[in-house]
This record gives C-alpha cells, structure tokens and sequence, in this order.
C-alpha cells in the first residue's frame, strides 16, 4: 500500500476498528489480517480521487474516535471505539454517514471470504480473477484505427449509452437501415467475468466504482452501471409496465403521443425480446416463501415478480451481472440484436463534445460528436445526423448543459424511489440459491408502496448493517435462516444535480417528509407480513433500529417516531431530470424526445419520464426508446 494511498498511522486504527466490529463471535470468524489486507487491495484499487477522500475521511474519523489524545496501544483504540459506537444515537448525521462509508467497505472485505463463509456454514465459491473485454463481436470498435475510420462517413445516429434506452434505440434504427454507432464509456465484458467477487465487480461494472451518493438528509446510495449494458447487466431483471393510471397522468400533461394504446405495442415488443416471464418458484428462497405465507395470512396480494431471466437457476448475483446469461439484460439482447443489425459499438469511449450550427427558427442542428477513445486517451470528432443520449439521469443533463441547452427543467425534478429493506430470523433453513428479487406484494401500490425482494450475498448483508459486535456476528451467524425483503415508495421529494465533481455527477435529494411517513408505514407492513409467517425477530434496517419479536413490539415501533437521518436508504431508479414537455417550459425534450431548440438532438433514457413510473423503470425506459425510435424513423 502506497503510503499517500493509506497513511501509516491508520492500519492499526483499523484493525482495532475491524475487531471491535467483528469480534471472534457466535463461532464467526474475527477480523484479522487478511481481512485488512483484502481491504487494502480494494482500497489501491480504487480512483486516486476517490481513495484521496475516503482516507481523508479515515483520518478524520480516528481523530474524530481518539479525541485530544490519541491513544498508544491496540487495547486504548479498542476501548475508545467502544466508547465512541456506545453512544451512537447522540452522534450528528455527519458522524454516522462518514463511520458507515468506512466501515462499509471493511465489513464487506471481511466476510467476502471462504473463511468467513465457512464459519457461517456456508459454501463459499471461489471468486475468479476479473476478466478484461471478451472476445469481439463483429461491429466492435476497439482500436483506435476503427473508430477513426468513421470520421470519412456521417453516420445517421451516434448514440451515447447502451443501457435500458440507448441499446433498444440502436437495435430499433439500425433494424430500419440507419448506420449507427453506440458509444459507451465502459467495457465490454464477457459472463466469465462476472465470477469475480462482489467488490472486484463493483469496481469495474458501476459508476464512480460503485462509490455513489446522494446528498441530503439522509444521504442515500444511489448506484447506477459502468459497461456495455449499462445498469441493465447489474440490476435484478424485474419488469414491471407501469400502472395505466401514471400513463392517463402523463397525457394530462399535454404528452397525447405517451398513453397505454400508444406504448402498448412498444411494451409487447420489449417483454417478447426480453422473453419477461414469472421468477420461477424453485428459487424464489427463504424470503419468497415466508412473504407468500404472511402475505397470505394477512391478506394480502402477492407473487412472483416479472423478469427478463427465462433461463435463470437461482445464482444469486444479478447486481454483479449475471454468470450464466440467463438475464436477459442489454449486453446479451439488444446489443448483440443491433450488431447483427449492422450497428457499431464502440466501449471505453466517452462523448466529450456536441457541434451544432445554426439553424432556421433560432434553432441548432446537430452536425458532429467528439468523442474520447479512453484506452488511447485520443480524440476524434465524427459527423452524424443525428445525435441521441441514452447516458442516464445522473450524466445526460450535463452532457446536454455542456452542448448549451438552457432550461429550467434540465438536472431538475429527480426521482430516485427511495428503497429500504427489512431483516428476519426462522427457526427452520431455506435453500441459498435464490433469485435476489423475485417476489412481491402489491397490495399497497395505490399507496406509493411496492414490496419486492429476496437474497443478496453475505458481504453484502453485512455491509448494509449498522449492527456491530456480537450482534453483527450473531446475525451473520443466522444467515441460513434469514429472509432479506424490501420495498420502495413512489417518491413525492425530488432532487437535482449540482454542478459535478471530480467529473462525477453531484446529487442533492431531500427526503420528504410525506415520503418518511410512508416507509415508516412500510416498516409495519413488511414486519408484520415477516410475523405472520413466524418469524423470531425482525429487525427494520436502520440506525440503531429496534429488534421486534412479536406485534406488541411491532405496535410500539409503529407508534414511535421515526426520524429520517436514522433510516438506510438506498435508490436504484435515478428518473426526470431531462423530462418530456409539451412546450419548453413544460419540459426539455417535446414529445418526439427531441431537444427543444435543437434539430437531430435526442434523448433517450430515464431522464425523460415525466413523473415517477411507480415500479421499476426498465421496461418503461425501452418502451420509451422504441417509441421515439419509431417516430424518428418514420419522420
């Protein structure tokens, strides 16, 4: 470890930190110093920039932890960790968010090992070094030489983006004959890879290496995708069409083009590609089971979700990209479809600059992209008719404010669908090969709240628990009998891009209150649901949460208040921060998805949906690319 990477002052800080953390316990295995060192390794691993600041932050917190004097021995730093996690609920916000990005990270680092999971009775199968770009399709660009040889033709399309909407936008124009380059800033990897552990993964398949905030109170994780696919290869495949009354909405807005009959076809089209079907009961696991029989009980609606993984056997990793291929997501569908279709796809490569010209009626024609070759580090500029960015609600409005667009509601009206989980214990052990969302419960959608989940990976677990010591480790040591479920809110709260740092986008989301209210009430529900089906305790997933055991206890949290700072959340569906509008003080992009005041520029990702969908967008998103696609071609 470089010491401008790790401070020398700081790895028997951690160490103390690790043990406190996770004692030798419950018959799990303690922290020690192969946990340190696999921590380091993903620390080296990590951005400069990005490592710059969480070291800063490890600094900060052990002076934060040692007080005026520091202590002298391991024992000192034991006992002063001890004394600083003991009286956690007085902490400020800012404490316990700079604690949980470093002990995230180290909780993670530990328990992905086959110690760890050995000491938990688990099989642990051995990570596979990560995999550089598989071998090339035909109509990959990945030499330099390539991609210049384009600058000699105008393409009809470049698209920037190859996830949910730029992927079906590729294969939609390139099927009616356009020549069409997709431009991805990711790699292009093969499904070997994908066997590489969880935290190899996330450095390489996410943004900013999986190391994504939104700023607010509370700060939220908001991931999004980094390669050929997008967020696609790395969320769980669950396809949901929106309800047909967020659709009336959309055309109350003026947005007549954008109804059910309208997008019904582009729906089918998608779902038929996708090959969408029920999650298969065989691995719906230990949390698919227990919410069907509590569900039942109570009352309530529910069942398997919809996905695009026909062939799935229960892996595990669809967060990680899926193995096998079962997951029918961008990077082995509708990428490899417009391949064969006659399209380009250049990964590693970034657009870095919009040409536009004037135009008639005060407007800008689109005329060339440049484009950044990331393994050259060279620049080419490539003519094109039209331009369509597909790069995501977190990155296309600062492509579009950096080409000059100017609009109110540019970077503007985010919603994120804030998601939160809760944990329980049974008696009985359930099979771990289990799809990490594969069930729901949808009697609560009319009330913004969607109960979806299933399994998610030891680390993964334990990352995202604010318990520690014995507790942590007596919890880890039960994972074979614990269900893991969680649900999203239709968010009322939106949020907006500040101006990025370091290159990445800056994020600002407050919690509304109303939208508090409602996790609250979901905590009651999902518990409940987990008490029905004869649950030992339940823990919702917050900051010094409560351990419930029966609905008396259930009751009583349901009556206490619960503040926003102490709740975990999570968001995996960034949406509306270039949205469509009728006019432009509707919206940044009409209802064809054309950028107003410009000719031949796009936009064609979740950036554009108006409102929030209320279920999961990816269906929704490439039924909008299709959509535009098809009026595109037919202009």
């Amino acid at each position: 470890m470089t010491e401008n990477r790790l401070h020398p002052e700081l790895p028997p800080f951690l160490m103390a930190l690790g043990e406190v953390l996770m004692p030798s316990s419950a018959g799990m295995l303690g922290y020690n110093e192969a946990s340190l060192g696999r921590f380091e390794g993903w620390l080296e691993a990590l951005k400069p920039s990005t490592a710059k600041g969480l070291v800063w932050a490890m600094r900060a917190m052990r002076r934060r932890i040692g007080g005026l004097w520091l202590p002298q021995t391991h024992a000192g730093w034991k006992q002063a960790i001890h004394r600083y996690l003991e009286r956690q609920n007085h902490h400020n916000l800012l404490d316990r968010q700079a604690f949980r990005a470093i002990s995230l990270p180290l909780k993670v680092r530990h328990y992905e090992s086959k110690e760890a999971y050995s000491s938990a009775g688990l099989t642990y199968s051995a990570a596979q070094p990560f995999a550089a770009i598989h071998e090339k399709p035909d109509g990959t660009i990945t030499d330099i030489a390539e991609l210049r040889a384009l600058e000699e033709m105008e393409l009809d399309a470049i698209i920037v983006g190859s996830g949910a909407g730029g992927a079906v936008m590729a294969h939609a124009l390139a099927s009616a004959g356009w020549s069409v380059l997709v431009v991805e800033e990711g790699a292009y990897y093969h499904r070997k890879t994908f066997l590489a552990s969880s935290s190899d993964i996330s450095l390489h398949l996410y943004q900013n290496q999986g190391m994504a905030f939104a700023l607010g109170d509370p700060p939220i994780y908001l991931p999004t995708g980094r390669s050929v696919g997008g967020t696609t290869t790395v969320n769980s495949g669950t396809c949901y069409r929106p309800p047909h009354g967020i659709l009336e909405e959309w055309q109350a807005m003026g947005l007549e083009q954008w109804g059910s009959e309208q997008l019904a076809p582009h729906f089918a089209q998608v779902e038929a590609a996708l090959g969408v079907a029920p999650a298969q009961a065989a691995y719906l696991g230990k949390a698919g089971s227990v919410i069907a029989q509590g569900s039942e009980r109570m009352g309530y609606i529910h069942r398997p979700l919809l996905r695009n993984a026909p062939e799935c056997d229960g892996q595990g990793r669809c967060a990680f990209g899926c193995p096998t291929e079962a997951k029918r997501s961008t990077n082995t569908s509708y990428i490899p479809m417009a391949l064969k279709k006659g399209a380009y796809i250049a990964p590693q490569t970034r657009l870095t600059a919009i040409f536009g010209e004037a135009s008639a009626q005060n407007t800008q024609r689109i005329r060339k992209a440049q484009l950044l070759h990331l393994p050259t580090q060279t620049t080419v500029t490539l003519p094109c008719k039209h331009l369509i960015l597909a790069a995501g609600t977190l990155r296309t409005p600062y492509l579009l404010k950096a080409a000059g667009v100017q609009n109110a509601w540019l970077g503007r009206n985010l919603s994120i669908h804030p998601a939160v989980s809760v944990l329980a214990e049974f008696d009985q052990p359930s099979s771990l090969q289990a799809i990490p969302q594969g069930y729901a419960v949808e009697s609560f959608h009319e009330q913004g709240l969607l109960f979806e989940g299933g399994t998610v990976p030891l680390e993964i677990l334990a990352g995202a628990s604010s318990l520690w010591g014995d507790a942590l480790q007596s919890q880890m040591a039960a994972y074979p009998r614990l269900a893991h479920f969680g649900f999203m809110v239709r968010d009322k709260g939106r949020g907006r891009l500040l101006p990025s740092l370091n290159g990445q986008p800056t994020v600002h989301y407050q919690l509304s209150p109303q939208d508090a209210r409602k996790i609250h009430r979901g905590f009651e529900i999902l518990a409940g649901i987990y008490l029905a089906a004869g649950a030992k305790q339940v823990w919702p997933q917050m900051h010094a949460g409560p351990s419930l055991r029966s609905f008396r206890d259930l009751r009583a949290f349901a009556a206490s208040p619960l503040p926003a700072s102490h709740i975990d959340i999570s968001a995996y569906h960034p949406l509306g921060t270039a949205r469509l509008g009728r006019t432009p003080d509707k919206g940044v992009v009409d209802p064809q998805g054309r950028v107003f005041g410009w000719q031949g520029l796009y936009v064609a990702d979740g950036s554009i949906l108006p409102s929030s969908p209320a279920v999961n967008p990816q269906i929704t998103i490439m039924a909008a690319a299709s959509h535009i696609a098809s009026m595109m071609s037919q202009a």
